[in-house]
């Protein structure tokens, strides 16, 4: 399926099937337009601020995987530097007056929204009527006080299954009057609603909930659960409820499992306690624990919060991730089983099992900066035409890459040929070589430099020099190394060689050359023998 691109300083007008300027497109409105992108369709947007006064509306219920993808690191894109993705409805500036559209809005299905930051007024941030599949990931929403908005929504529009459930994972909502929602239909409705929502981030909502299924319906008999997993969130100072569970008939049932509620008005709050399972939260400084939820021996009001708000830089201590674990802190590892291994930065949990909360106890100070590419490195060196079984190392930034990483891909050029794709094989640092092998060497001491075994064919004599360029996957603007094919020089084993020997040849033949130059020294003129 195609891939397409959003950029700046791009044009409608163009193709949008190139990350040039000259050929990606310019506007959201474009892409997830009824003449933008299709189903199964990626589309990479670029750093920038992208505005509408009207918002930004995806015309397309699309029928299989489809994908939007900011880009905030720049990867995908030549000549233009890493940055937040930005989608705002205050137009023309930052200091313009907003208005009351939905930022990012739509009637869809089977789509990734991934990685951008919404600004909203009074509308709802993500606003997506769905069936099946709408995964919303790492997005952050900022804005409305305005009663009966929320940061991100999706309402279903039909019954859904397990295997085409909604996911909100990774997001952040500041300010907003609800966070996170899965919103039913109300009106006597009746829905099998099937959604995961794990690892997000609300703060300072000021009268919905921070985050929960407002309305889960089951069907009157349906032939599966409706099951609703809310694991791993962090709700801070909702001025209503913290997280909502509500069911109204079984089989339906809402877990909430390992979340960390603090200063809301009530904690943990359902329709129904039946078929509410609530187990290993913490729910702190909350006027109410729980409200129509079994609050039971695995759930905790007592204790600290036990997050960092900045105290540790604050008091030149440790930096640690705001809102995340501190050391020692209750929420290690205070949740059973989760959902993921990790947490809403993708770190590995600190403890034998989950966190109450989203985001684990990590310090800052040991971390190793973000590589933020702003071009491709490119190299060179020199091997002899016609040399077999040779290694190269690139350096890509990004970690973690491996050989079939998605996006990443690998050709070769020879004097103005046409370019020769490299099939990427698994490898190791230190492994024998294999065509196309690639590897990291490592990530701690080196990071960012990869391994690369060129083919055989790449090196054939024939050709002046070759081209190896690495490219496209998330992180990296790639690499591009010039390999000159010559055999006019000597190697530094070959140099170190020929000078000895030049030494020893100014010098008799008798002897080791230590005892042959004393000798000389001794009977040759001083002249000579300096």
């Amino acid at each position: 399926m195609p891939t397409y691109y959003v950029r700046p300083d791009g044009n409608d007008s163009n193709t949008g099937l190139g990350s040039s300027a000259g050929q990606a497109w310019l506007t959201i409105t474009k892409a997830m337009g009824a003449t933008g992108i299709a189903s199964g369709d990626t589309v990479y947007v670029a750093p920038g601020t992208y505005r509408s006064a009207t918002g930004f509306t995806i015309a397309t219920a699309y029928t299989s995987a489809t994908q939007m993808l900011a880009d905030p690191t720049g990867a995908q894109f030549s000549g233009i530097s890493a940055g937040p993705v930005r989608l705002s409805v205050f137009t023309p500036t930052d200091t313009s007056a907003g208005t009351s559209n939905a930022v990012l809005s739509g009637t869809t299905n089977n789509l990734l929204i991934q990685g951008f930051e919404i600004y909203g007024f009074t509308g709802n941030g993500i606003n997506i009527t769905a069936t099946a599949s709408t995964i919303i990931d790492k997005c952050v929403c900022f804005g409305s006080t305005a009663t009966n908005t929320v940061g991100i929504q999706i309402t279903p529009s039909g019954t859904n299954t397990s295997g085409t459930k909604f996911q909100i994972r990774n997001c952040i909502v500041v300010g907003y009057f609800g966070g996170i929602n899965i919103l039913g239909p109300g009106g006597g409705s009746y829905l099998s609603v099937f959604a995961d929502l794990y690892d997000n981030l609300c703060i300072g909502q000021q009268g919905g909930g921070g985050i929960g299924v407002s309305f889960q319906f089951s069907s009157a008999s349906p032939s599966y659960g409706a099951i609703t997993n809310i694991y791993n969130n962090v709700v801070i100072g909702t001025n209503g409820l913290g997280i909502i569970g509500s069911t109204f008939t079984s089989p339906g049932m809402c877990n909430i499992v390992n979340n960390l509620v603090m200063n809301c008005a009530t904690g943990l709050r359902g329709l129904s306690s039946t078929y509410i399972t609530a187990l290993n939260n913490r729910v702190i400084n909350c006027t109410t624990a729980s409200a129509s939820v079994t609050f039971g021996a695995t759930n905790s009001s007592n204790g600290i919060p036990g997050i960092d708000a900045g105290q540790g830089l604050l008091h030149n201590l440790t930096s640690l991730q705001f809102a995340g674990s501190t050391l020692g802190s209750p929420n290690t590892a205070f949740g059973t089983t989760g959902l993921t291994g990790t947490d809403l930065f993708g770190v590995a949990w600190s403890g034998a099992s989950p966190d109450a909360g989203g985001i684990t106890y990590r310090s800052l100070a040991t971390l190793t900066p973000t590589y933020q590419p702003t071009e491709r490195n490119a190299s060179a060196i020199t091997i002899a035409p016609g040399s077999t079984s040779q290694s190269i190392e690139l350096y890509l930034g990004a970690t973690g890459l491996v050989f079939n990483t998605s996006g990443l891909a690998a050709y070769y050029v020879r004097n103005q040929s046409a370019p020769v794709a490299i099939t990427l094989v698994t490898q190791t640092a230190t492994g024998a070589w294999a065509s196309g092998g690639f590897a990291e060497i490592d990530s701690s001491t080196v990071p960012g430099v990869y391994r690369l075994d060129l083919p055989d064919a790449a090196l054939a004599a024939g050709a002046d020099d070759v081209t190896v360029v690495v490219r496209g996957a998330s992180g990296t603007n790639g690499a591009v190394m010039t390999v000159k094919l010559s055999s006019g020089g000597v190697t530094e084993a070959q140099t170190a060689g020929a000078v000895w020997n030049a030494v020893r040849s100014s010098y008799g033949t008798a002897g080791t050359f230590g005892e042959d130059f004393n000798t000389n020294v001794n009977t040759r003129p001083i002249a000579d023998a300096v």
